[in-house]
């Protein structure tokens, strides 16, 4: 099951999926959006070019810079939350660079407040409760949160200089690269690279079954040359774009992560 957020939430979540996945090894995609994890059941291990590990019962982890394998235990039911860029800290006190290698468990970043919403939460009966209790957790985190200064780098000004973004936003340019990378937890340059790429894979997954071209794909999200966009559909996605489009488009059960509505890739470009 997947969900768009509420409009109170619409500005920092990009939307949520819930799953049952039982012993199924999947591709995770890079992203640039943070992303919060709530097992409700069972568990996944995560393997990558640094090796192979479990993953805590509710974490959140930072952007990531490569495709992932994740295998599910028998009966695995969670709720993925995947937030806009820069916007983890209007919910939680925490720096974005520390959690992208090293997941923080949610009762660490939340404290008591995370506890008792995990209780809640694996009381649950039923994917759309998972969610709803999980917006609910989300909007009181905001509450408490409020008015904290986030920094939002316009999706129009993104490509500009770092002197004239920094400029724009009334800070010197080693200021602005610190703080993006607080809120962002990359650099700029890498944060483009998957703005570039989630733009490519979107524009793929709308088309479905349709023909491609994937030289006006890569030019339509911004690439040099369809070179560059097969490297890195390969690095971010684990698959090459073809190979994709057809795993996406035949429901293969290792492919979930790129099985998602209109309205959800959409949400995905979104500024």
């Amino acid at each position: 099951m997947t969900a768009l957020p509420s409009r109170s939430l619409a500005d920092a979540v990009r939307y949520y999926v819930a799953m049952r996945l039982d012993g199924v090894e999947s591709a995770i995609p890079a992203t640039a959006a943070p992303i919060l994890v709530l097992f409700h059941s069972g568990g996944t291990r995560v393997r990558d070019e640094r090796g192979e590990w479990p993953m805590p019962p509710a974490f959140l982890a930072g952007p990531s810079l490569a495709a992932q394998r994740s295998m599910a235990q028998a009966g695995t039911c969670m709720v993925s939350v995947l937030f806009q860029p820069g916007r983890l800290r209007r919910f939680f006190d925490v720096d974005v660079n520390e959690i992208i290698r090293h997941p923080a468990p949610l009762e660490e970043v939340a404290g008591r407040a995370g506890r008792e919403f995990l209780e809640e939460f694996r009381e649950a009966r039923g994917e759309r409760a998972m969610i709803g209790m999980t917006e609910r957790f989300l909007l009181r985190q905001a509450a408490h949160r409020e008015g904290r200064e986030l920094l939002t780098v316009p999706g129009e000004l993104l490509f500009q200089p770092v002197a004239g973004l920094a400029r724009e936003l009334g800070v010197s340019a080693r200021q602005f690269q610190r703080r993006f990378g607080e809120h962002y937890g990359v650099t700029l340059r890498d944060y483009r690279r998957l703005v570039r790429f989630e733009r490519g894979l979107a524009d793929l997954l709308l088309r479905g079954a349709a023909p491609m071209n994937f030289a006006s794909l890569a030019q339509a999200a911004g690439y040099f040359d369809q070179a560059h966009f097969n490297r890195d559909f390969r690095k971010f996605s684990g698959y090459s774009p073809g190979r994709l489009a057809s795993a996406a488009g035949g429901g293969e059960p290792g492919a979930w992560a790129f099985q998602l509505d209109r309205e959800l890739l959409r949400a995905m470009t979104r500024a």
